[in-house]
């Protein structure tokens, strides 16, 4: 099945992660996928998301709740928001907590979505030396990207960050090393009538191209 020309008719990763063989693999890897369903059950930090107090008490809060689904989605959402607002700053422990819950939580499109959408935000302001041009972080853009190939809005956002990203000397041929590519190549072909996930792959491709 994973041979499959088209992306939309392989298997994502949450449904792989259900193959037994795979499944074990995960377990011995102690791998985020195995941790899913017990993550939504893990209890909730004893404190409602501190609002209008600024960035770091929600990310504060992110950590304390890294093991709870639900609590992640609605503090990566208000950080979203958060982090729209022109010249917000934000330290790189509190962009790895981002990309950490992004990747632990990596079958759940929603939470992914908003990891993208926050690490777009902030690259607008990183500095050359910044950690979101590190292998960690660049290496969550394909990861997104490859599971969730059905996912439009994710794969524009992502083929955004990557194009961002690579304008950084080194993170071009680091994307590629990755996979960044035939990702682009494969949300073309699945979105070939959505001008936006085309153009947003294609802008992508050719800052690949120049930098690489």
């Amino acid at each position: 099945e994973m041979l499959q020309c088209d992306p939309q008719k392989r298997p994502t990763a949450q449904d792989l992660a259900e193959v037994p063989y795979v499944r074990q693999c995960l377990l011995l890897s102690n791998a985020a996928l195995t941790d899913r369903k017990k993550s939504k059950q893990t209890p909730a930090a004893n404190r409602p998301l501190p609002q209008d107090k600024g960035i770091q008490p929600v990310v504060e809060y992110l950590v304390d709740n890294l093991g709870n689904e639900n609590n992640v989605r609605e503090a990566l959402d208000y950080l979203q928001t958060l982090t729209q607002e022109e010249g917000i700053t934000v330290d790189n422990s509190a962009k790895q907590v981002v990309a950490k819950a992004t990747k632990d939580y990596v079958s759940e499109d929603t939470i992914v979505l908003l990891g993208m959408q926050i690490m777009n935000n902030l690259i607008i302001t990183a500095n050359a030396d910044d950690v979101m041009y590190t292998p960690d972080i660049i290496s969550i853009v394909p990861l997104a990207m490859k599971s969730h190939p059905s996912f439009p809005s994710l794969q524009r956002s992502a083929a955004n960050l990557l194009t961002a990203l690579s304008a950084q000397d080194g993170a071009a041929e680091l994307i590629g090393s990755v996979g960044g590519i035939q990702d682009l190549l494969s949300a073309i072909r699945a979105f070939p009538n959505m001008a936006d996930v085309c153009a947003a792959c294609l802008h992508a491709l050719w800052n690949l191209t120049v930098n690489e």
